[in-house]
């Protein structure tokens, strides 16, 4: 049997082998005492195979890349010290993998979420956030009721964070149970908190608070004070404008192509002259070219969270409870009260079909573009 020195370079070199030649390969670990990698067309299979006072032990760890590297060295070490100590009988280990919740999630994260969902990077934030400290490092066969209600426990107070860890792990259980890595849906029968159907969006009395405070020298510069001006003014989503790209900017058309959203489909959005020379003077700002107007120096992409900045700015206006999404509220509730046809406002928040809004309307841009920067010029500071 061929060994290898198992390292993620070395491994990766063999796999595309094995793939170019469509024949499985059992590999010994030069580095690891008893462990084993099993190289097929479909899967790498870790596992421990030991011989110890004439009986043959074998246990199955989990595959890569759901099973890191250091995580199969690991409990090689931990089975075959357990095999060596006596504390298994010949049939004691089987073949079943029991993987850890993390290797589930991202399991989940990788053959699910990615794929499918726009929204995936919220999924694994709240993961890494609230699930992961209770749940991350336990063995699926550990994993039960009780446990998940002790991570719905610790978010009970934030109402809209306990429903999305009901609606996140519903999802993964369901997924993980499909593909017969789990038996159950540990959330089924867990209820949700109501959800008041309440739109917020600012009053006159707000709106003036928060003008006053964006044209203080204190925001000068900042981009809180360019993302909330552009929310205000166009009605886009928080991540549509948080990773605009400098190159959809038309300041000779005086719009903004966003490329992805909602619904799937790009949306074209007029952008006052106001605006525009604000944009012109944030980008004059930035110590180099950047690919992103909300650029973040420190992991080269767009900002992601601006809620610390969020927060300051509502405290330094005096407004509470109120969310960035209710921004987007506060542009279409304008829009309304200045008799702007619900058509119109269908067309400006790019909807395909939204009962918010009640009808159907196929306009173009043109159509509505003087509408709308007539309205949100009250927004202007």
């Amino acid at each position: 049997m061929a060994s290898i020195v198992l390292n993620k370079s070395n491994l990766e070199k063999v796999i595309n082998k094995v793939k170019e030649s469509g024949k499985n390969v059992t590999y010994s670990c030069s580095n690891a005492s008893s462990l084993y990698v099993r190289i097929g067309k479909r899967d790498v299979l870790f596992f421990v195979d030991k011989r110890f006072k004439g009986i043959d032990y074998r246990k199955d760890i989990g595959h890569y890349p759901y099973i890191s590297i250091s995580q199969a060295k690991d409990d090689s070490a931990k089975i075959l010290a357990d095999i060596l100590n006596g504390k298994y009988k010949r049939n004691d280990l089987g073949n079943k993998v029991v993987m850890r919740f993390d290797d589930l999630f991202n399991f989940y994260y990788e053959k699910h979420a990615k794929p499918n969902k726009k929204s995936c990077e919220h999924d694994k934030q709240l993961y890494n956030a609230y699930v992961r400290p209770f749940m991350g490092k336990k063995k699926a066969d550990k994993i039960d009721k009780d446990l998940v209600l002790r991570v719905l426990d610790n978010v009970r107070k934030t109402k809209s964070v306990f429903n999305h860890i009901i609606s996140l792990l519903s999802k993964v259980f369901n997924v993980l149970i499909e593909n017969n890595l789990m038996s159950e849906n540990y959330v089924k029968g867990i209820s949700k908190y109501p959800v008041k159907g309440i739109t917020r969006y600012l009053s006159d009395a707000e709106l003036a608070s928060l003008k006053r405070v964006l044209n203080s020298e204190k925001y000068n510069g900042h981009y809180i004070k360019l993302f909330t001006l552009i929310a205000l003014n166009t009605g886009l989503r928080k991540t549509n404008i948080l990773s605009i790209l400098n190159e959809n900017i038309d300041f000779e058309k005086g719009n903004i192509f966003i490329e992805d959203t909602k619904n799937g489909e790009g949306i074209t959005v007029p952008i006052s002259n106001e605006i525009m020379e604000l944009i012109r003077e944030y980008q004059a700002s930035c110590k180099k070219p950047c690919k992103y107007l909300f650029y973040n120096r420190w992991y080269n992409g767009y900002i992601t969270d601006p809620k610390r900045s969020w927060g300051i700015l509502m405290d330094d206006a005096g407004i509470s409870g109120f969310r960035m999404h209710d921004l987007r509220h506060t542009f279409a509730t304008y829009l309304v009260k200045n008799d702007i046809p619900l058509s119109k406002v269908q067309k400006a928040l790019g909807h395909k079909t939204i009962s918010m809004t009640l009808k159907y309307a196929h306009l173009s841009n043109s159509d509505i573009k003087d509408d709308i920067l007539n309205t949100v010029s009250c927004f202007n500071i």
